[in-house]
C-alpha cells in the first residue's frame, strides 16, 4: 500500500512543483494559476479552443474557466471569436502569446527537473503504465456516469 501513497503523493508534488515554478511568470504578468493554466493550455492544445474544451480536458470546474477567460478577454490576453452555432472560439492575443513563450520555458525547465536521472527505458516503461492506468480511470470514471 506504500506505493500508492507514493504514487498519489507524487502527483501532488508534481502539482505544487509546476505552479511554483510558474509562479513568478503569473506575478509578473498579474495572472492566477488558473488563468495561466488556461492560456498554456490553448497554447498547447489549438485545436481545442472552447470554453468547453478546457473545461473538459482540462478537468477544470466550469465556473473557474468562465470567469478566468472574461478576466483574460478584459485584460488583453485573448479574444472571442464566434464560431458557428454558439461555439464562442478563443485565440491568445500578441501580449497572451508573449507569456506562452515565457510559460513554455518554464515548461520545459518542469519538464527536465521532473524526468532528471530517469534513463529513456525507464521512461518508456512509465508512458506504458501511464497509458495503462489512464484507460483504466477513463473507463471507471465513464462507468459512474
Amino acid at each position: 500500500m506504500q506505493s500508492a501513497i507514493e504514487i498519489l503523493m507524487a502527483s501532488r508534488y508534481r502539482k505544487k512543483v509546476y505552479e511554483k515554478m510558474m509562479g513568478g511568470l503569473c506575478r509578473k504578468y498579474r495572472l492566477t494559476v488558473r488563468e495561466m493554466d488556461i492560456i498554456m493550455f490553448l497554447a498547447n492544445y489549438p485545436d481545442f479552443d472552447t470554453a468547453r474544451d478546457i473545461a473538459e480536458i482540462g478537468m477544470f470546474p466550469k465556473s473557474h474557466v468562465s470567469i478566468a477567460i472574461e478576466a483574460l478577454c478584459r485584460r488583453g490576453f485573448l479574444e472571442k471569436q464566434p464560431g458557428r452555432k454558439r461555439n464562442v472560439h478563443l485565440r491568445l492575443t500578441k501580449e497572451g502569446q508573449s507569456v506562452v513563450e515565457r510559460g513554455h520555458l518554464v515548461q520545459a525547465e518542469f519538464v527536465r527537473v521532473m524526468f532528471e536521472g530517469v534513463s529513456s527505458e525507464e521512461f518508456a516503461d512509465l508512458m506504458n503504465s501511464q497509458e495503462k492506468i489512464s484507460k483504466n480511470l477513463k473507463a471507471a470514471y465513464e462507468g459512474m456516469e
